[in-house]
């Protein structure tokens, strides 16, 4: 009895471990990432679960986007010495688009770059 209940309980856990199409679920890198966009409030709160989208500005591909975990930050692994457009939405939220941001090479012991993008309220909110 004891035994074909560790058996479904370690089946449980297998599934839910993968991904819906039963192959393991994606990992990130194991190196550092290469950008990490925080999104804030107008109070410098963090914003998650904000989306942020990258582009390389002379490029034809669609964006890299990546939504904020609970801290407001999003990684992005990607190459360096490019201009690059940064956005960042959340709903009630302006969006908010940094453009030509140039990323190039992180000389000396720093490998991540930081950029933090602040939102404002799509509208003005007055309390009586």
């Amino acid at each position: 009895m004891w035994l074909i209940a560790l058996l479904l309980l370690s089946l449980a856990q297998g599934v839910s471990n993968s991904n819906p199409c039963g192959g393991a679920s994606p990992s990130k890198p194991t190196e550092p990432p290469f950008l990490v966009v925080k999104v804030v409030d107008p109070v410098w709160l963090p914003v998650p679960n904000a989306e942020v989208s990258i582009k390389a500005v002379n490029e034809k591909r669609q964006p890299k986007v990546a939504h904020t975990e609970e801290n407001g930050d999003a990684d992005f692994w990607m190459q360096e010495d490019v201009n690059y457009t940064i956005e960042a939405k959340y709903p009630g939220f302006k969006t908010k688009q940094l453009k030509n941001v140039f990323l190039g090479s992180h000389p000396g012991p720093v490998e991540t770059a930081y950029i933090e993008i602040q939102l404002q309220p799509a509208q003005t909110i007055t309390v009586y």
